[in-house]
């Protein structure tokens, strides 16, 4: 493996050969209007946990990739910033944040917490730090501050500063050993740790000096208005170098922090032209304009300050926001032999000979020497569509015409059209066959032409029936010699035994009802995979055959292929499947793991959009595919090779939502569980990587295993909302997805324990259990006494209905004439006593004396009695269901029925019918 750092080298070396072209410093950009707090950037550094820190005018920024977080001064809140243009940030050995905090003095800040400490005193009267002018965390721990007071040190365990220099001094940095150099108004000195000496080297003093910088090899920069100057030490004598940059550089009252040295050991510093990088050996130096970092649309500013973090991202602060490059933005980085191939538009072909590109666009047909020594060649002033070279050194172009070319005397040639000729219409395709014929895929014409005896044979739907329409879109040759042709509108054709001319044609097509055939008619790209395979891209989808058994295995939006419309195909030397598309930039795709990864402009593409046949593999295994906005080169090893950074993810907070608790929020780093009362819910389970490109690549899925079976997707979203989780415990995994990325722990779990509210714990449900027993008994008491005096009154009543039903002779015949009109009207359930007493030809109060005199019941219950007798006859001698003996004695209801029976009679309609059967 090359490793990150050997293949960041050689595309910032290409970077810097053309570091003038426009677009080649590809940046991800962030300004207020993207979540920062301010625009102006002094300051960059990370912390422990990978965090990015970014001091502003406008306060403390913290980045995790996707958001900001603000840290700012507070009128009512002592721990907050003092004041909030942070200018400086350096870092003790215990990771706290040690803060210039302009005209508010020196802050300490804990990234943990994010409190802040702003009680910092002069030892020599105890008053406040107001302001510093230099600060510096040594590597021993100790830190050290300037200002026009002069030069302090920290006391151990103290909140005090012990002054031991009355010199102002301005800058501060850090040589090999026991040293420091101080800028001062009088001049540089260097100052030993731990003999408090201080020895003057030069003259030259703050404002003329700017700032100093000490390189990795222990040499002294000085920073001038107009020039930049090396000092170096040898057997105690410091010697100056000027180096001839013509950069002004930017004043330290902006920024303490315009230079920085690299991985790579580049000097990087902003000026007021733009940023130069001065190269490892001290002599070579570039310099890049504003205007060429900005991102197109941007009003570019100044660059303040730089940092490289630990993936080897690289940072600039500048006046207009924060730009950042990542080794993964190189990774398609313009090649070093062409460096001007994103100057040709709407690219329809390309092929190299002999070391040249010949690239075929709208505007014509090109030739590109390497290393843009000569401008370009316009060999055709014609739209070209296909490109071929055969083996005898010529090439092929097609167009509305054949041409044949001699690449090295840039000699062309027609190929005639005629009856033993070519024939069809605009040339889409060409190939070479086993016998040196060059296939030509034109529109309504698939022919073979024979460049010795210059004729033609031709295949189409008249001469071969088995041809649904001529190919004309797409050729292969395979390895076995068989010719792949691809169609408009019919799929896809085989052409086998083409050496002994028995010609026999095998059909692959899409047909909607047959899932193992091809995702789309309109095949539009071929390639050959190492194992033989038959890759075939569609206007709606990638096919791969497998060459023996003819299968076909599809792979579509559901598959991991953002775009099915297809453009071109190529296969790698390790096997790996390339694509271009119409609209979201190129796939790579591993046949092994059947894992798609897609590349855009933001990862350094020239263009998103790609154009139909416009793809090619060279000898050397660069790919190259055309675009609406020039060549795009592929070196897939250069893909393989990076190292993936390896990347932090973690829970960060949940936040309750319930009214109690609303907008609760809980740390949740470091922690494997959690546990808090159901009252809380519903709440949100937070969570984040620490990935600095493209952090919007990354997708997530989560499983509550108690619940879940199966992971579910989350897209980009880094929270979970759960809203009916009932009391009990719960493990929560997600994890994350990123092609570019590994991470550290690409799972992560939380245990999660809900406890239930009081009155469903264990507790209370033993309470409930002595309870229910007590509540049973009590109501078995209660009904064995009501079933007691029930019975007795059934067979009281009992008796006296057995004494009138037996002796009609001693009822009144006016009982009698009302039981009989009751019985006559039984299902009527409007049946009322006022429609008695009109049949009667009685009032209602004489109805009701003579019935209370001779049955002592009154008019209402007598009905009723009358109505439940019948019902009782009716249980016990048809099989009618309860609610069908209710309508039939005029009750409506059937559970008023079957009360008032089960009060009249001690037991329900159903049991009197059980007992009788």
């Amino acid at each position: 493996m090359i490793g990150i750092k050997k293949i960041s080298l050689i595309f910032f070396i290409l970077f810097c050969i053309v570091s003038q072209s426009k677009g080649q410093f590809k940046v991800q950009y962030w300004d207020t209007s993207r979540g920062l707090s301010n625009n102006w950037i002094s300051d960059i550094v990370q912390d422990e946990q990978g965090y990015i820190w970014i001091a502003t005018q406008y306060g403390l920024n913290r980045f995790d990739g996707y958001d900001f977080e603000f840290y700012q001064y507070e009128p009512n809140n002592i721990h907050s910033l003092s004041s909030n243009w942070v200018r400086k940030i350096e870092q003790d050995s215990l990771g706290q944040f040690w803060l210039n905090a302009y005209l508010g003095g020196l802050n300490t800040f804990v990234p943990e917490t994010g409190i802040v400490d702003r009680d910092w005193y002069y030892e020599e009267d105890s008053t406040r730090i107001k302001v510093v002018r230099s600060l510096h965390c040594d590597s021993e721990g100790t830190v050290w501050l300037g200002n026009s007071k002069g030069f302090y040190a920290k006391q151990t365990d103290a909140h005090y500063f012990r002054k031991l220099w009355s010199t102002s001094v301005y800058d501060i940095v850090e040589s090999k050993g026991q040293y420091l150099f101080l800028l001062t108004k009088e001049g540089i000195y260097v100052f030993n740790k731990k003999t408090g000496a201080a020895q003057k080297i030069d003259d030259w003093a703050y404002p003329e000096i700017q700032g100093l910088f000490v390189d990795t090899s222990g040499d002294l920069w000085l920073f001038l208005k107009n020039q930049l100057q090396l000092v170096s030490e040898h057997n105690g004598n410091w010697t100056k170098v000027f180096i001839p940059i013509d950069n002004v550089a930017l004043s330290n009252l902006f920024t303490q922090s315009p230079v920085f040295e690299d991985h790579q050991n580049r000097l990087w510093f902003g000026g007021e032209k733009g940023i130069t990088i001065l190269e490892a050996n001290r002599k070579d130096f570039k310099t890049l304009s504003y205007a060429s970092i900005f991102p197109k649309g941007t009003l570019a500013g100044k660059a303040l300050c730089f940092f490289e973090d630990e993936h080897l991202n690289f940072w600039i602060g500048t006046t207009k926001g924060l730009l950042m490059q990542s080794p993964y933005t190189m990774r398609f980085a313009k090649s070093e032999k062409w460096p001007e191939l994103d100057t040709f538009h709407l690219v329809r072909s390309v092929i190299e000979v002999n070391q040249s590109l010949w690239i075929a666009s709208e505007k014509g047909l090109f030739k590109v020497d390497i290393d843009n020594k000569q401008p370009s060649q316009k060999i055709l002033d014609e739209r070209i569509l296909a490109l071929i070279e055969s083996k005898d050194g010529y090439l092929y172009a097609g167009g509305r015409q054949l041409y044949k070319i001699d690449p090295e005397l840039l000699t062309t040639q027609v190929i005639p059209k005629g009856e033993q000729s070519l024939q069809g219409g605009q040339v889409w395709a060409l190939e070479e066959g086993l016998n040196g014929e060059i296939w030509i895929g034109s529109l309504g014409m698939l022919q073979s032409y024979d460049p010795i005896k210059k004729e033609c044979k031709y295949f189409s739907n008249t001469q071969m029936p088995a041809l649904w329409d001529a190919p004309s879109q797409a050729l292969l040759l395979d390895t076995k010699g068989r010719l792949w042709a691809g169609s408009l509108y019919s799929g896809l054709y085989l052409f086998e035994n083409l050496a002994s001319g028995k010609i026999a044609i095998r059909h692959f097509y899409c047909d909607e009802k047959n899932p193992e055939g091809l995702s789309n008619n309109l095949v539009v790209a071929l390639a050959e995979g190492k194992d033989g395979s038959i890759w075939v891209a569609t206007d709606g989808g990638l096919n791969r055959i497998d060459p023996t058994h003819f299968q076909i295995k599809r792979y579509l939006k559901e598959d991991g292929l953002v775009d099915e419309k297809i453009m071109g195909v190529l296969v790698d030397e390790k096997g790996i499947v390339w694509g271009s598309t119409i609209g979201n930039g190129i796939f790579r795709l591993d046949p092994q793991t059947e894992v798609f990864t897609f590349y855009n402009q933001k990862d350094g593409l020239l263009s998103n959009n790609f154009l139909l046949n416009a793809y090619y593999k060279n000898q050397d295994g660069l790919l190259f595919f055309g675009s609406d906005n020039g060549v795009q080169i592929i070196a897939p090893e250069a893909i393989d090779d990076i190292d993936k950074s390896e990347i932090l993810f973690h829970f960060t907070s949940l936040i309750f939502a319930d009214s109690t608790q609303q907008g609760k929020e809980v740390d949740l780093t470091d922690r494997a569980e959690i546990s808090f009362p159901y009252s809380y819910c519903p709440f949100t389970i937070h969570y984040s990587t620490l990935n600095f490109f493209q952090a919007e690549k990354t997708a997530y899925e989560y499983q509550l295993e108690e619940i879940h079976s199966n992971w579910l997707p989350n897209g980009e979203k880094r929270e979970i909302l759960f809203t009916d989780l009932s009391p009990g415990t719960y493990t929560l995994r997600v994890r994350a997805i990123n092609p570019d990325v590994v991470f550290k722990q690409a799972e992560q779990q939380l245990r999660i324990k809900i406890t239930p509210p009081w009155w469903k714990t264990k507790s209370a449900f033993i309470i409930y259990a002595i309870a229910f027993v007590g509540v049973m008994w009590l109501g078995y008491r209660i009904q064995l006494k009501q079933h007691s005096e029930r019975t007795e009154a059934k067979e009281s009543e009992e008796l006296s209905l057995h004494e009138n039903d037996t002796d009609h002779n001693i009822e009144d015949a006016f009982v009698l004439k009302v039981r009989s009109i009751v019985e006559q009207h039984l299902e009527d359930s409007n049946f009322s006593i006022a429609f008695l007493c009109q049949e009667l030809g009685i009032s209602r109060v004489h109805l009701h004396r003579k019935l209370k005199g001779l049955t002592n019941q009154s008019s209402s219950h007598f009905i009723r009695h009358i109505r439940l007798q019948k019902a009782r006859i009716l249980l016990q001698n048809t099989d009618l269901n309860v609610s069908e003996v209710a309508y039939k004695v005029g009750f409506t209801d059937p559970a008023y029925f079957s009360r008032l029976y089960s009060e009249a009679y001690g037991e329900s309609p159903s049991a009197s019918r059980n007992r009788e059967k």
